[in-house]
């Protein structure tokens, strides 16, 4: 859980200066359900500072992804393919995605002559997709000497709810 005390400062002015009785202890998730209510709900404020709190809640967000459990990994080439190739086992013991602890795990697809683009997917969403690409055959055997069994998802599939 999170309170509405965020470090932003922006925020911080905005919470002290519109809404100083104001005292609150939403996940932001919580927040997110409430801004998307006021912004789509049966009477809508659709102005700039729902906006504004939605994108305070979006950064938030991403600080906890990024100071949280994060693995990382290099794809040299999902930037040709469209596809990510997931670990799941080395020398027949699991590995990767099977045995991680991490939340989140960071794409960097390496694109030549170019900065590369990072994704960030959390582990749940990420092994759904895995054991639904896995019951349709979508592995193959990669990394060195070819002892990881990985499982093959489209970046498409990744992005796309």
């Amino acid at each position: 859980m999170l309170s509405l005390h965020w470090s932003s400062a922006l925020f911080h002015i905005l919470y002290q200066t519109l809404m100083p009785e104001l005292k609150l202890n939403l996940s932001t998730d919580q927040i997110d359900s409430l801004l998307k209510q006021l912004r789509y709900g049966k009477y809508t404020a659709e102005n700039f500072d729902i906006d504004l709190l939605r994108g305070l809640n979006g950064e938030v967000k991403a600080l906890e992804v990024l100071t949280g459990k994060i693995e990382v990994k290099t794809d040299f080439r999902a930037y040709k393919t469209g596809n990510l190739a997931i670990e799941i086992e080395c020398n027949g013991k699991p590995s990767g995605l099977s045995t991680t602890e991490a939340e989140w795990w960071l794409f960097q697809i390496c694109i030549p002559k170019s900065e590369p683009m990072m994704l960030i997917i959390n582990r749940h969403r990420l092994s759904q997709l895995a054991t639904i690409h896995l019951h349709r055959g979508h592995v193959t055997m990669g990394g060195d000497g070819k002892k990881s069994k990985l499982v093959i998802i489209p970046v498409s599939e990744v992005i796309v709810g």
